[in-house]
């Protein structure tokens, strides 16, 4: 792990992100892959305890990381002492997310237990439709939620920044995303391969939580109390294919269990998809479906950056 800030995937505005997903040195990610590969995940559980708690001690960008959404889910915490253990619980919740998704990689989807609990009203409503925009969170592990909709038997792919060739957690990041990557760096072509992708039938991928790119192209919504901004192109890209917003939430329930459940549909309407004002209000049943799981799980949400800062403020 590392607590480096990084610019090359920030969210809007260009504010500085600790990149959590490419955290960690190549030693220490080979050590835990090896370690996972033989002996399995309980013993990367308990060295995870160790290697958190140096970080979350020595660390400040990285403590620093978890304390603009800490700080909203729990106002009432005003101890030094508790804002700490929420951050060590924070980080070691994520960490023993990374050694899940390791282990998929690394041993085979048996390597865990994840349940869809919604299967059938997904399938019902994926069938009654031509495609489908499935709006995600860094919540829970969203690459599991992602790799169990093969049963719906339509082609997925995925609007993300792909890992960087070379980095110590590509390969594994390739082994446990069993989708289509379209990464939104690409300007027109993108926004052309995910039109292209809900007209041939496809269910697309977006991140209802993150932006990239700069604040034109979000709308704001209130999360925790107050204003974030939000991307509005999922909701334009669903009214314009008349395709349904169905957003999907994974959270670790056990020792080797998933729940992955469809929280909510949204039918956008095709004349909000003209302008992005019109799109505030689908954004902000987003945000409500994600505070309340943030509620019922405080400690699996996954998103290192202020969703809350504002530059003109």
């Amino acid at each position: 792990m590392t607590g480096k800030p990084d610019n090359s995937s920030s969210p809007a505005r260009g504010r500085p992100e600790w990149k959590a997903a490419a955290a960690g040195r190549r030693w220490q990610l080979t050590f835990f892959r090896t370690l996972i590969r033989v002996a399995g995940r309980r013993p990367a559980y308990h060295i995870m305890y160790i290697v958190v708690f140096w970080y979350a001690l020595f660390s400040k960008s990285i403590r620093r990381s978890t304390r603009p959404y800490l700080d909203r889910r729990f106002p009432e915490h005003a101890n030094p002492l508790r804002k700490f253990w929420d951050s060590y619980r924070l980080l070691y919740t994520f960490g023993r997310t990374l050694i899940d998704r390791a282990a998929v990689a690394l041993l085979g989807p048996q390597a865990l237990d994840a349940v869809c609990l919604d299967g059938e009203d997904l399938c019902r409503q994926v069938d009654g439709a031509q495609s489908a925009v499935l709006v995600n969170a860094h919540a829970g592990v969203w690459q599991i939620a992602v790799s169990i909709l093969g049963f719906l038997k339509k082609a997925v792919s995925i609007v993300m920044i792909p890992p960087d060739e070379g980095s110590p957690i590509a390969e594994m990041a390739r082994e446990s995303m069993p989708f289509k990557i379209i990464d939104p760096r690409n300007g027109l072509d993108s926004v052309l391969d995910m039109m292209q992708s809900l007209n041939t039938g496809e269910i697309l991928g977006l991140m209802g939580d993150r932006v990239f790119g700069d604040e034109e192209s979000t709308v704001e919504a209130t999360f925790l109390g107050d204003r974030i901004l939000l991307p509005f192109s999922p909701y334009r890209l669903a009214g314009a294919a008349g395709a349904p917003i169905l957003i999907l939430l994974s959270a670790k329930v056990g020792y080797r269990k998933y729940e992955i459940r469809l929280v909510k549909t949204i039918h956008v309407d095709p004349k909000d998809a003209r302008e992005p004002e019109s799109c505030t209000k689908y954004a902000q049943q987003f945000a409500d479906a994600l505070e309340e799981f943030v509620h019922k799980y405080p400690f699996q949400f996954f998103n290192f950056y202020d969703m809350w800062n504002r530059p003109d403020e």
